[in-house]
């Protein structure tokens, strides 16, 4: 950074010949640390290092892929509005192509943990559009995650219905077990929503140890007592409430 702030004053120099080398210069240092910063996912640094050198953005034709990044940099940093901003430039100079269609993605992805309350419709209507799509997997199993966070838990499993699991990224394949899980536990279909969370778990994801406590609590609401004693007994002690030890103690009688 340090670097960077020298080519920034080497701008405000009156030679011309200083200020092109140092725009040159500074705007490819720029690109290296930023580059290098979201490769380790250090969305803080990344969104910080964007916001105080302006002058060493590359111009906006040249620097998709990188905008698209900041746009997620913005979004897991719930800096939504600035988000929502970029993406919706880059799908205006990319709209009908393989492109433009991974950018309506990460804007469904926006409006879903943005809560927009719009998003569902939004996002059928340009699915009705693309019908097609690449993402049509992964767009619906957004639709299905807004539907379950509106209590809309029939709808949800309907939108599943048209999803399978193999036709998904990683990424969106753990979202997809965890949002049947979900329905099915709105539902009241326990052992649907038990064998969801398990596969949940699988999926590499962080939250691992919680999803196997919500298959304990989902097959102790389907009466099968003995798998659920099971997976209560291996549950952390970080996460055993009363309500676990409540259930825990039902299962073992």
């Amino acid at each position: 950074e340090a670097s960077l702030q020298q080519f920034s004053r080497a701008t405000s120099s009156t030679n011309p010949q200083i200020v092109a080398q140092a725009k040159g210069e500074g705007q490819a240092s720029f690109t290296r640390q930023i580059g290098a910063l979201i490769q380790q996912k250090e969305w803080l640094s990344v969104i910080s290092l964007w916001e105080k050198f302006p002058n060493f953005r590359p111009p906006l034709q040249e620097s998709a892929k990188l905008r698209f990044e900041i746009a997620k940099g913005l979004r897991l940093l719930m800096e939504y509005e600035q988000a929502e901003s970029i993406l919706t430039q880059l799908h205006k100079q990319a709209d009908g192509s393989v492109w433009g269609e991974k950018v309506m993605l990460e804007r469904a992805r926006l409006w879903l943990e943005r809560r927009d309350p719009k998003g569902v419709e939004k996002v059928l209507k340009w699915l009705d559009k693309h019908e097609y799509t690449l993402y049509r997997p992964e767009m619906l199993v957004i639709v299905a995650h807004m539907q379950i966070q509106n209590k809309k838990a029939t709808a949800a499993s309907h939108t599943l219905e048209f999803v399978l699991a193999e036709d998904l990224s990683k990424e969106t394949k753990a979202e997809y077990w965890k949002v049947k899980a979900l329905t099915a536990e709105a539902m009241s279909r326990w052992h649907v929503a038990a064998k969801a969370w398990r596969t949940y778990a699988k999926q590499g994801v962080t939250d691992a140890d919680q999803a196997r406590l919500n298959e304990a609590h989902a097959l102790y609401k389907g009466k099968d007592y003995i798998p659920a004693e099971r997976l209560y007994e291996k549950t952390p002690e970080a996460l055993q409430d009363h309500i676990w030890e409540y259930r825990y103690s039902i299962c073992q009688l």
